[in-house]
């Protein structure tokens, strides 16, 4: 069996035991990273600033996590002022079309950012949506019809879609319009039978089947989440839910389609072909930043080492967190602190809140300091789209696309690749994708993930897939780089350079 995306194009489906992950990955399967900080912390010395465009490719990331919190850390004080162009390559157009979405809703200056947040989580994480988000989800599609075809709207100067081919616009145009409320598309049933065709005979034993995963990998790997959101997941689809809201209708920016085989005769099928295993919470909820004891105490753990012992906070609250922290710092170039124990939303700047109950002098005083405010963040914006470019690639596969290219070769100062592609270390001509180090950026990287959170995979699978990357790596002249030893398992992901260490 493979699957083809929109535009027919072949992606190969997961052997048997990894069928579960989906043969369109809607999220990844490791933290966000600041990609600067990863070539600064591998470099010997101090970068130096210039006018040195930087550039970055990620390798079917499945999401845009860490583009944003690369964003966010671009204009971090103490650090260099650089340009920096961020290259996506995914071979699924739908996943292409999905970056854009929560590249508008992140950009979406006009929704505080509180919202923001949730609103981007419940569409990143979640397969059923508000009636709500599912309007919001349709109106942004329209919106970026007219962005991909005529290069208007918030995402003009930060996302460049010239490197992809016209019938891959055309392609991602088809995806955007099928996004309207208007076209059917029945995710509980759809979602429902992967569930089917996943556990078989096994079907009516789910819940402890995702149990058994949780106690096996994500507890082990990530405790913070917590085992009810991860069982309620499993069965629903829906990882993120704030107060008493319900999630009836579909969240078609999850919609793909799979080509098959029936009855002897090949069929394509739109329908949910994504995570059904792992969780969207290993992306974005259970590493922060911690600046402060406030941001620390998100990984509380009460009663430790006692039968009762959890966590005081989950999974969902280290991901608004996250989300919180990454747009504040892109809008007011500051870091984000939070100013209350357990309040993740307490470090936004309140210069904006009403004061419908103070006298006149108090208001016009609170209109002057919120139009500063907001000046302040359009500015902050506008520098940003100067340093920063979002460059979408597309292909058959990798080696088509980027590594047989030699227009590509000598390009990139570091190549981050998901687990499923981290097999092209063996290959020599992923080493030329590097450019030489220069004072800016003295040794270029290669970052690998690894199966740290691969849910389908044995602690054994997961701790020698680890092992193999650096013995595909030093067949093409690779080197491993020393990366912070993760205090249970396998890391997240491996470094490696080119240059001599």
């Amino acid at each position: 069996l493979e699957t083809r995306g929109h535009c027919d194009r072949p992606v190969p489906l997961r052997r048997p035991s990894m069928e579960g992950l989906g043969a369109h990955r809607f999220w990844g399967a490791s933290p966000a990273l600041d990609l600067l900080a990863q070539l600064d912390a591998a470099s010997p010395a101090a970068p130096e600033a210039d006018d040195r465009e930087i550039n970055l490719l990620l390798v079917d990331p499945g999401d845009i996590r860490h583009v944003v919190k690369t964003l966010a850390g671009l204009r971090r004080e103490g650090r260099p002022r650089r340009k920096v162009k961020i290259h996506l390559f995914d071979n699924t157009l739908e996943c292409h079309a999905r970056h854009l979405l929560l590249l508008a809703v992140l950009t979406d200056w006009s929704v505080p950012i509180h919202r923001r947040a949730n609103t981007f989580l419940e569409i990143f994480g979640n397969t059923q949506v508000q009636e709500k988000t599912e309007a919001y989800i349709a109106e942004l599609g329209s919106a970026l019809v007219r962005f991909v075809c005529d290069e208007k709207g918030s995402l003009r100067r930060l996302v460049d879609l010239s490197q992809l081919k016209h019938r891959d616009v055309d392609g991602i145009e088809k995806i955007l319009k099928s996004w309207q409320t208007s076209v059917p598309f029945e995710m509980g049933e759809l979602r429902d039978r992967r569930l089917r065709a996943l556990y078989g005979q096994r079907y009516d034993g789910r819940a402890g089947l995702a149990d058994w995963d949780y106690q096996d990998c994500v507890k082990k790997s990530a405790s913070v989440v917590h085992a009810r959101q991860y069982r309620h997941w499993r069965e629903t689809g829906i990882a993120f839910e704030f107060g008493d809201q319900t999630y009836p209708l579909p969240n078609r920016s999850m919609a793909s389609y799979a080509q098959g085989k029936e009855n002897g005769r090949s069929r394509i099928r739109r329908g949910f072909w994504g995570d059904v295993v792992m969780s969207p919470y290993f992306a974005l909820g259970v590493d922060c930043e911690q600046p402060n004891r406030f941001a620390r105490e998100l990984f509380q753990v009460l009663n430790k080492g006692t039968a009762t012992e959890q966590h005081r906070h989950t999974a969902v609250h280290v991901a608004v967190y996250n989300i919180v922290a990454w747009l504040h710092e892109i809008e007011t170039g500051r870091p984000y602190r939070m100013k209350r124990e357990h309040d993740v939303y307490s470090g936004l700047d309140q210069r904006t809140s009403e004061q419908v109950n103070a006298g006149p002098a108090a208001q016009e005083k609170g209109a002057t300091d919120h139009h500063a405010f907001a000046m302040e963040c359009a500015n902050s914006i506008l520098e940003l789209k100067d340093l920063a470019t979002v460059v979408l690639l597309s292909g058959d596969t990798f080696e088509s696309a980027i590594l047989a290219k030699p227009r590509f070769h000598n390009k990139f100062d570091l190549v981050w690749l998901s687990n499923h592609q981290a097999h092209h270390l063996k290959e020599p001509a992923l080493a030329k994708l590097l450019c030489d180090g220069d004072a800016v950026v003295p040794r270029p990287l290669v970052l690998a993930e690894a199966a740290r959170n691969l849910v389908p995979l044995k602690p054994e699978q997961r701790e020698q897939f680890a092992e193999r990357l650096p013995e595909l790596a030093a067949t093409t002249g690779l080197q491993r780089l020393a990366e912070p030893a993760p205090a249970v398992g396998s890391p997240n992901f491996l470094s490696f350079t080119a240059k001599k260490i």
